[in-house]
């Protein structure tokens, strides 16, 4: 009879052993493929380069602000991201990813340097309101990026005013609006 009891229990063990090693194992791979998920971010700035870290974190490679990267989403590190993009792993401050492409310009305000009219709309010809060189636009939004993480025109407030102005115009500071910029003429003299 005893014998009977150690033959039921021994399989019943093995049954309860080996559903232990299933949950331990889905719960161990789940985590490990938790860390290697990616999701697809944005990174941004209020310049258009951003420097990407490598393992070391050290300065390894700049790229443009709009650039899509894969996002590692479970990691321990607070502040440090890590990131694929063209299928090489870079790190950076999380504060450089965001989630779609109209959050990728973080400038709040520009300078004008070049004095030109505000545009009312992106494709009309109807102009608002002068601004003056180093009048001061609040960024509400911008257009487009080109390829090199530049606006090609930025959404702005000027006073009570809302329209579009030139990005090749402004400057991100006060100082850089109002100096001169100069241009060089070369005189060509006949050789002869």
């Amino acid at each position: 009879m005893k014998k009977r009891r150690k033959a039921k229990k021994k399989p019943i063990f093995v049954l309860i052993l080996f559903v232990l090693l299933c949950i331990g194992g889905y719960i161990f791979f789940n985590k490990l493929l938790g860390r290697m998920r990616t999701e697809v971010r944005y990174l941004a700035s209020d310049t258009s380069e951003i420097t990407l870290l490598d393992k070391d974190k050290k300065e390894t490679k700049k790229v443009f602000r709009g650039s899509k990267v894969d996002y590692y989403v479970n990691q321990d590190d607070d502040n440090i991201a890590k990131i694929k993009l063209d299928n090489e792993e870079y790190f950076l401050d999380k504060k450089y990813l965001v989630n779609s492409l109209k959050e990728t310009v973080k400038e709040k305000e520009v300078y004008v340097r070049t004095s030109y009219n505000l545009n009312k709309d992106l494709d009309s010809i109807h102009l608002l309101g002068l601004a003056k060189k180093g009048d001061k636009l609040e960024v509400i939004g911008f257009d487009k990026l080109d390829d090199n993480g530049l606006v090609n025109m930025y959404k702005v407030k000027l006073g009570d005013e809302e329209g579009y102005f030139y990005q090749k115009y402004t400057s991100l500071n006060l100082d850089d609006a109002l100096k001169e910029y100069e241009t060089i003429l070369i005189a060509l003299a006949p050789l002869g």
